[in-house]
């Protein structure tokens, strides 16, 4: 399973975590999964970076390492 981190495009997204709003340029934490509206189709579960810390610490810390974004809260998570 693919992850990301990235800034939220929108305020649609909900933490999957804490089911809190995600807002917008927030940075995110995605976990890829089907997507349940389109056939076939991978999507996103997004989840504040925090709540990521909390429930997926070394799946989070992995993905940190990998991407290139400048991530300002890093060394608390």
């Amino acid at each position: 399973m693919a992850h990301t981190i990235e800034p939220a495009r929108s305020s649609r997204a909900s933490c999957k975590t804490c089911k809190g709003k995600i807002e917008k340029g927030e940075l995110r934490f995605g976990e890829e999964a089907p997507n349940p509206f389109m056939d076939g189709e991978m999507g996103y579960r997004w989840h504040h970076l925090k709540c990521a810390a909390k429930k997926k610490s070394d799946i989070l810390l992995d993905t940190l390492d990998e991407i290139e974004i400048e991530v300002p809260e890093r060394e608390e998570l």
